[in-house]
């Protein structure tokens, strides 16, 4: 009986019992699922982004972001870009290779953005830096490749290196008169770029900063600007005129290489050295005269300048590198007869031509370039002098014009600024006060008519 009783009990026990088959982790999956769609969080310590079905994302709160960015796994769902007012810095890299970004609104309380915060964004076309912003980080707009313009405001004193790197569709830039330095690459590969206004303020120029932009049509660089970067115009293909300032003391490696469009360029007193290959394959050029300033030339500085016919040596050049002319085939150096510049030549085969005798200079005048009264055409400075001051004014306010702001001159200037009185102020009109400056600094009579 005992038995039957024990039996009976095991089997209720058994069927009250839970059952132990193992029961699929819902609530842990539910979580993981959540987790991965995430849409909201945190990217600053008081800071918060959402982002919505349309693909805006929004950060709000107060003070910096990370510079880690929480929501880079997102970069391709981001349309747009909205960052409320307390925010006051964007971080590191905070939007690099988001590749369908197109527009951001960046509020008056950002002060920095950092290195690299919008690299990559290939469709982003236009951004408005604001008037608060002091800091640029380097490589911060690299391979924006639909970029087409950049305002930048006052508060800014320095482009950092790689700035506009690749932004292969930039038309215009404004650089104001706050900066001070412009960085290595700073526009390097911008190959739409026509015209850069380098403003007075500017003292350095970085290696490569603008090297192969294919569209750089003609530079004027200010006399405040006292060191330029090796390579820095390198591969300007469509660079035909260069005035290098007063303030230059010497001209680095590669500067003018491969700027196969290069006709002229002007050498101040001011410079001692010219660097190796400074003008390797400008295959445009044809004409140079080293001043008596300059003591030594680098090795290649002028090798395959196929079109080079004449070069003027002055007796303070001890220093000529080797290789210097090669592949200058119909090259005639003009210079004193027993100067370094004549041993030269006989050591390397090349044509001679002491001083003595004909030189490739302009003739002298029969009548001296008449004055010109203040405002007249070209003098858009309005100091009676037309001159690479007033082609850099040109340029200024031309490049302001092309982002849709006043061209900032007077009535008069702008008469001035129309050289060819054709109702535009462009690059036209600072080419042709170039050239005319350029033919009345060797002593021509010129009318700036001429140059049109």
């Amino acid at each position: 009986m005992k038995k039957r009783v024990l039996t009976m009990l095991t089997a209720l026990c058994m069927l009250a019992a839970p059952v132990c088959t193992p029961l699929p982790d819902v609530m842990g999956t539910a979580l993981t699922v959540h987790a991965e769609d995430a849409t909201s969080g945190k990217c600053g310590v008081n800071l918060t982004w959402t982002l919505d079905s349309v693909g805006t994302l929004t950060i709000s709160g107060m003070g910096k972001m990370y510079d880690s960015s929480p929501f880079s796994k997102y970069c391709e769902k981001i349309k747009k870009v909205l960052i409320n007012p307390g925010v006051t810095s964007i971080g590191k890299e905070a939007f690099s290779s988001c590749t369908n970004l197109t527009s951001v609104t960046i509020p008056d309380s950002v002060t920095s953005i950092g290195n690299g915060a919008f690299s990559n964004c290939t469709s982003l076309t236009s951004v408005t830096i604001p008037d608060s912003a002091t800091s640029i980080g380097e490589y911060v707009f690299r391979r924006c490749q639909k970029l087409t313009s950049v305002t930048i405001p006052d508060s800014v004193t320095s482009i950092e290196n790689g700035s506009f790197y690749g932004c292969t569709s930039l038309t215009s830039i404004s650089i104001p008169d706050s900066v001070t330095s412009i960085g290595e690459y700073a526009f390097s590969h911008c190959e739409n770029l026509p015209s850069v206004p380098i403003p007075d303020s500017v003292t350095s120029i970085g290696i490569d900063a603008f090297e192969s932009c294919t569209s750089l049509t003609f530079v004027t660089i200010p006399d405040s600007v006292t060191s330029i970067g090796d390579e820095t115009f390198h591969g300007c293909t469509s660079l035909r005129a260069v005035t290098i300032p007063d303030s230059m003391t010497n001209i680095g490696n590669n500067v003018f290489s491969l700027c196969t469009s290069l006709t002229s360029v002007t050498i101040p007193e001011s410079v001692t050295s010219i660097g190796s290959c400074a003008f390797g394959n400008c295959t445009s050029l044809t004409a140079v005269t080293i001043p008596d300033s300059v003591k030594s030339i680098g090795e290649d500085a002028f090798m395959d300048c196929t079109c080079l016919t004449s070069i003027t040596i002055p007796a303070s050049v001890t220093s000529i590198g080797n290789w210097t002319f090669f592949n200058c085939e119909n090259l005639t150096i003009y210079g004193k007869s027993g100067s370094y510049a004549d041993f030269y030549a006989k050591t390397n085969k090349i044509s001679f031509q002491s001083t003595g005798s004909s030189t490739p200079t302009e003739p002298t005048p029969t009548e001296p370039t008449p004055p010109i009264e203040p405002y007249a055409t070209g003098d858009v400075t309005g100091d009676a002098v037309i001159n690479a001051k007033d082609a850099n004014a040109v340029l200024i306010a031309a490049a302001k014009i092309g982002t849709g702001s006043a061209s900032g001159l007077t009535y008069e200037a702008t008469k001035a600024a129309d050289v060819n009185a054709d109702g535009s102020i462009n690059a036209k009109d600072a080419n042709s006060i170039l050239r005319y400056a350029a033919a009345v600094g060797t002593g021509k009579a010129a009318k700036i008519t001429d140059y049109i």
